[in-house]
């Protein structure tokens, strides 16, 4: 048998509430359409302490993180040191810190 795949979104609607309002508007037009999905995308929005973001990064298998705003994209930063795969786009801290690998012809 083949395990689901699952997404976890982490936000906190305190700091950005546009983007969380956005993001649950998404999820519940998501949920309204594609049948059997809901169990399998979570949107975490609690502000949680250092020891629970290591449990959530140890949780999961990969990271994407798209370059949007944060200065310094310190997500970036936490789940690299973690051992997580990372995957983002291109600019600010992550562009002068990382590996590259060119995979647009794949």
């Amino acid at each position: 048998m083949v395990e689901r795949a699952k997404l976890v979104l982490k936000g906190l609607p305190l700091l950005y509430p546009s983007t969380a309002a956005r993001v649950q508007a998404g999820l519940a037009d998501l949920f309204g359409h594609v049948p059997n999905i809901e169990g399998s995308i979570h949107f975490v929005t609690e502000s949680l302490p250092f020891s629970g973001l290591r449990q959530l990064y140890h949780a999961v298998d990969v990271l994407v993180t798209p370059y949007t705003a944060e200065g310094f994209n310190m997500p970036a930063l936490e789940a690299v040191a973690t051992g997580l795969t990372l995957i983002t786009s291109a600019g600010g801290f992550v562009s002068c810190t990382s590996q590259h690998e060119d995979t647009s012809s794949t």
